[in-house]
């Protein structure tokens, strides 16, 4: 992997519940985890102060409404994101 690439597992959920952040990170080959609640990050207006443009951002919520949206917005402002679909809800019935 190239490391001006490297990968964030960015945690949008309102409430951190327990899971399991280093499997999560294991199956999309996360290099960090960053926590940022939803209200917190979309009402940023200094994104660059917390995330760097060189990383690609694997954004994960409860269910994939809200890092959606989040995702949108953060390759609107020139990051790369990409949504994790179902969020931790099908995260956990299926490998975690």
């Amino acid at each position: 992997m190239d490391m001006a690439n490297s990968r964030v597992l960015l945690d949008v959920r309102m409430d951190k519940t327990d899971f399991n952040v280093q499997r999560v990170m294991d199956i999309f080959c996360c290099d960090e985890y960053i926590y940022i609640p939803f209200d917190e990050l979309v009402d940023n207006q200094n994104l660059e102060c917390y995330l760097d443009k060189t990383k690609d951002y694997y954004v994960v919520c409860n269910s994939g409404n809200k890092s959606k949206y989040v995702v949108d917005m953060l390759n609107s402002l020139g990051f790369r994101a990409f949504n994790i679909e179902g969020g931790f809800k099908a995260l956990e019935s299926t490998v975690i």
